[in-house]
């Protein structure tokens, strides 16, 4: 977050976490799926860099050894035609190849003022 908001200072940006223990082979691919879901909100949520732009980043521990993480932007929302299974370009691709990976689920809901991607995941050891 700190190198996204670097390269581009148009946002702020709120990481809300509790203390959670990951293993290495879920750590890994949920780092790429924010980094990749951050990049996005970055590059195409803020077309307006006068007004207060805002990422929310939030893990919540839920039962049964599940977890969960959701990037909430306010910015401007997907276009209203939009589908995850038919989304083009190598990022999404990337995102829902790692949730397989992972055997997790990627949700969002999206409105003309933000967009707010949900990934939950079995956090058993």
């Amino acid at each position: 977050m700190e190198y996204q908001n670097k390269i581009s200072p148009t946002f702020s940006y709120k990481i809300n976490c509790p203390e959670i223990s990951i293993d290495l082979d879920r750590a890994v691919p949920l780092a790429l799926i924010i980094s990749e879901l951050v990049t996005n909100a970055v590059k195409h949520a803020y077309p307006d860099t006068t007004k207060y732009n805002e990422l929310i980043i939030d893990v919540d521990v839920l039962d049964d050894g599940m977890a969960a993480f959701s990037i909430k932007d306010n910015g401007k929302g997907l276009p209203e035609d939009f589908a995850i299974e038919n989304a083009e370009g190598i990022g999404f691709d990337i995102v829902k190849a790692l949730c397989r990976q992972i055997s997790a689920e990627l949700t969002y809901n999206s409105t003309e003022s933000g967009t707010h991607f949900t990934v939950t995941f079995d956090n058993k050891a």
